[in-house]
């Protein structure tokens, strides 16, 4: 959907279903023609590969995690630790990570299909927190969660931007879930 001055309940209106809706625009899709599912960087990047073992590693893994694959119709499809509409998965996730032992301060993308961390932006001395505070650093993880709006809208088309924020909401709350798991763990070994 292009740009407008649409508020979000026009918006809203314009693209729920109805039984109307649904009989004019049928929505069909061409599975050729669907678009890949994951992001991945050239391999000139600088790459650390997750290992399961390692807590910090397995936490990252574990927020974007492939846990399943299924066969379709001769077409293999790798479902994921978080809830997707339609098993699309628009979103993306990058983590700043600083001060994390054994890691380079850095933005990473979770490249999820390859099971690494990609690191995009080595932090020298600013990062993600100086734009929301200003002078700021912050040790530890600070996580990112973009939508690839095309992976959406192929199926979705007008009502894509309301799949885009649910599955952003399901990432986030599988980080955020994974985040309250691992606090409560690690208090109960102190």
């Amino acid at each position: 959907m292009p740009y407008s001055k649409i508020s979000g309940k026009a918006y809203h209106d314009l693209s729920k279903h109805s039984y109307l809706s649904v009989q004019v625009n049928p929505n069909y899709v061409d599975a050729a023609t669907q678009p890949i599912s994951f992001k991945v960087y050239p391999r000139f990047y600088r790459c650390l590969q997750l290992n399961r073992n390692n807590p910090i590693h397995a936490f990252l893994w574990l927020t974007s995690a492939i846990t399943l694959e299924k066969i379709y119709k001769d077409s293999r499809y790798k479902l994921r630790v978080n809830p997707s509409a339609g098993a699309l998965y628009p979103t993306e996730v990058y983590v700043q990570m600083r001060g994390v032992e054994g890691i380079i301060d850095g933005i990473y993308h979770i490249e999820v299909e390859n099971n690494c961390l990609t690191l995009i932006y080595e932090l020298i001395d600013d990062g993600l927190e100086n734009y929301v505070i200003p002078n700021k650093c912050i040790n530890g993880f600070i996580f990112l969660v973009s939508c690839v709006y095309h992976r959406s809208s192929w199926k979705y088309q007008d009502r894509s931007l309301r799949y885009c924020l649910l599955d952003s909401g399901h990432h986030l709350g599988a980080i955020a879930a994974f985040c309250i798991s691992s606090r409560k763990q690690h208090t109960t070994r102190l």
